[in-house]
């Protein structure tokens, strides 16, 4: 166990030096990328200055399907690649549904909506390591370590996946993050005003990409406005248990580890498929 101890803080220091100083940068106001599987998606900002942050670049290394290059030498692409998708088709089921949110749901849907939704999209595998989802058996273990530097308890009372627990403490403690998410709710406050909080932007994302769905020891200094939409970004970015959600990260994946590792199935089109899901034209019924 001690020698268990020592390796997460050499990593620990390793991470500090990389991952979490502050870096002064400018960026383009319009980023436009030509994604497999998608086509060309453009990214505006605040959601592109999140792409330069080395915390988020560093999903680059990180492979969606951890070592099966091995076997299928196709297999190289990245959760950085898939983190892009994700967005790309969250905002296009969001901009698909905020008439028939407006007009059946009474969910009014806005720009900084769709900025908030973009980054948690971009930010839900932030917390992978290499090995994909086969060292879960760890995170006990390493959320152990985690309260150590969390100042607060942890917003879910279970936590079954390590790159959960990682992406919590990520959300809570870099500093690179921090400077991101400040940063964007000045410019959600420059489009609609004051409406959110620093630590109110943390919050919304880190239940979005957990899928908590029971939101009633959550919302405090939020409002319960907020719940209703935190709701609908958990189904279109997931599929909350018991509850169901269009799913865009298993979307994505599906269709881009298909395309890269040659399997042959029916793989439908990105760009369309939004308009084939009979699922997004009821989504209003379970918020």
């Amino acid at each position: 166990m001690e020698s268990i101890r020592d390796i997460y803080y050499m990593l620990l220091d390793s991470y500090e030096f990389r991952y979490n100083k502050v870096i002064e940068y400018t960026v383009p106001e319009k980023i436009i990328f030509v994604l497999p599987c998608i086509g060309e998606i453009s990214i505006d900002v605040p959601l592109s200055k999140l792409l330069f942050l080395p915390m988020f670049r560093r999903l680059k290394d990180v492979k969606q399907l951890a070592h099966t290059h091995i076997y299928l030498p196709g297999a190289m692409h990245t959760r950085y690649e898939h983190s892009l998708g994700v967005m790309a088709i969250s905002l296009k089921v969001l901009e698909k549904l905020r008439k028939s949110l407006k007009e059946k749901a009474n969910i009014d849907i806005n720009d900084c909506d769709s900025i908030v939704l973009g980054i948690a999209a971009l930010l839900h595998d932030i917390g992978h390591t290499s090995w994909g989802h086969a060292l879960d058996g760890l995170a006990g273990i390493i959320l152990d370590y985690f309260t150590e530097f969390l100042e607060r308890k942890l917003f879910l009372s279970d936590i079954g996946k390590l790159d959960i627990a990682i992406a919590l403490y990520l959300l809570e403690h870099n500093e690179q993050l921090t400077w991101f998410f400040k940063d964007v709710v000045n410019e959600i406050t420059k489009k609609c005003g004051k409406i959110l909080e620093l630590e109110h932007l943390r919050k919304i994302v880190w239940l979005t990409i957990s899928e908590e769905w029971n939101l009633d020891n959550y919302l405090d200094n939020i409002g319960n406005n907020w719940a209703r939409k935190i709701k609908l970004f958990q189904t279109i970015l997931g599929s909350p248990r018991g509850v169901g959600g269009v799913n865009t990260d298993r979307l994505d994946w599906i269709i881009r580890d298909s395309h890269h590792t040659y399997i042959k199935m029916h793989t439908p089109n990105i760009p369309n498929i939004v308009d084939d899901l009979e699922y997004v034209n009821s989504i209003e019924r379970r918020l």
